[in-house]
């Protein structure tokens, strides 16, 4: 049992396990947001399985090619490949099991997910040789993690998303930026065994410069996969903290190299999981029942953009200005607010059928292609109850909200799946109506956990 446990220990060493940190927490973002929220443990076992076993056919494949140049080098001479305790047929033959294992999780995700599996392997295992002909070998070691989010996409939705490649464009140069920083501790011995690295080849300042300007660039890459996947405040928060943690990385490189291993695991580990927790507090949906009229913008938005107006008109009608007035006045401040608004709204309904029959207006409304019924909302946010939207296309819709007084609300939304939106315009007012219903749901749902109702 102790030599068991012993050679699990050596494998481990070998494949560095902990080095995980760098690829999970982006997988599990990408699964997050193609997800809309919890993908079920189902894909988060697969995940994780196909994750590790990838990164460790990759890890076990490199080593074992590596073991003539790691055995002169005093930073990889200590490592199970090179001092005894694993043998190459040991280290090979953890390598192939590895990779059969990815292969088979693919499978069992899904049928792109298993057609890719192969060639991401391809790639996964060319990096141990781009090292020996091109200085690029950071950028192929950039591009092996930054298949993971779109690895995670694949997993949920079986398509790859705009969102999701800039999301993975971020890591293959968050990823680049930190390897470059890493691989100045071995500088000097790769140019005395004509290895090829951009430290070896061109210098410590001119790799720290583009090591900085790759980060800028994950910065900026992750900005567009925020906007790009709809996504809120929070997720800008994990943008500024990201550029904050990456500044605070380079700052520890440049003024001491023997911080590299700190800048390198600290830094980057603790990266990952902070993102994807402020991600995951980012999207928040809740269950209902909403009936959407909507329709896919082709071409002038005049008649949207008349009735979006003549919506809100509703609300700032005479009647609606005196109260604004009255309240800014300060009068009225001794009335009951509710018997207030319930004798508006009662004002409003006569006012309506007035209208209606003086003027014999029967439909105020534009009408609208497509009906759907949103079977949960967020803060910017919708899900249908079925797959209707083009993704990427920009709708106009409108919904009456079931509250009370109940409310027609207007607003304009880009699909980001077949089945979920992000509402990119609507009125400040009708965002705070939205944002009270969400909320109030939030609370039924709270009370049903407990068992209160």
């Amino acid at each position: 049992m102790q030599r068991l446990a012993k050679r699990l220990r050596d494998f481990n060493e070998l494949v560095m396990f902990q080095h995980s940190v760098f690829s999970l927490p982006f997988i599990f973002i990408a699964m997050i947001v193609a997800s809309n929220g919890w993908f079920g443990f189902k894909l988060l076992i697969l995940g994780v399985f196909a994750a590790v076993t990838a990164r460790n056919a990759a890890m076990g494949f490199n080593r074992y090619i590596d073991r003539g140049f790691d055995k002169h080098n005093p930073r990889t001479a200590g490592r199970p490949s090179v001092d005894g305790r694993l043998d190459g047929t040991s280290i090979a033959l953890f390598t192939f099991v590895n990779a059969l294992v990815f292969v088979g999780v693919s499978y069992l995700i899904n049928d792109l997910a298993f057609y890719l599996s192969l060639p991401v392997l391809a790639v996964l295992l060319s990096y141990s040789y781009f090292k020996r002909f091109s200085s690029m070998a950071h950028i192929v070691l950039g591009i092996s993690l930054g298949l993971a989010p779109i690895a995670g996409v694949i997993a949920v939705s079986g398509e790859v998303t705009t969102w999701s490649v800039w999301l993975s464009l971020g890591v293959v140069v968050w990823v680049a930026g930190f390897d470059l920083l890493y691989s100045l501790q071995d500088m000097e011995f790769d140019r005395t065994n004509n290895l090829h690295s951009i430290p070896s080849r061109f210098g410590s300042d001119a790799t720290l410069k583009i090591s900085a300007f790759f980060h800028i660039a994950a910065i900026v890459f992750w900005g567009l996969f925020v906007y790009t996947a709809g996504l809120g405040m929070m997720a800008i928060v994990a943008i500024v903290f990201s550029a904050t943690m990456l500044g605070y990385e380079h700052y520890l490189v440049r003024r001491d190299f023997t911080q590299i291993d700190r800048a390198f695991f600290t830094v980057n580990g603790y990266l990952g999981f902070v993102f994807i927790g402020l991600e995951m507090s980012d999207i928040r949906m809740v269950p209902a029942a909403i009936d959407l009229t909507y329709e896919a913008i082709t071409g002038d938005t005049k008649n949207y953009d008349r009735e979006f107006q003549q919506i809100l008109d509703i609300e700032e009608d005479s009647i609606g200005q005196w109260m604004k007035h009255s309240k800014v006045r300060g009068e009225g401040s001794e009335s009951d607010p509710m018997v207030l608004n319930l004798l508006v709204e009662l004002y409003r309904k006569m006012d309506r059928i007035e209208t209606l029959l003086t003027k014999g207006i029967n439909n105020q409304y534009l009408t609208l292609a497509e009906k759907g019924q949103i079977e949960e909302v967020g803060m910017e946010h919708f899900n249908l109850a079925s797959d209707a939207f083009e993704v990427g296309k920009v709708y106009y819709g409108r919904v009456e909200m079931p509250i009370y007084p109940k409310r027609i609300i207007p607003f304009y939304f880009e699909a980001i799946t077949p089945s979920l939106a992000l509402i990119t315009k609507i009125y400040v007012r009708d965002r705070e109506e939205w944002a009270y219903y969400m909320t109030a749901r939030e609370r039924v749902m709270i009370r049903q956990i407990k068992g209160l109702e």
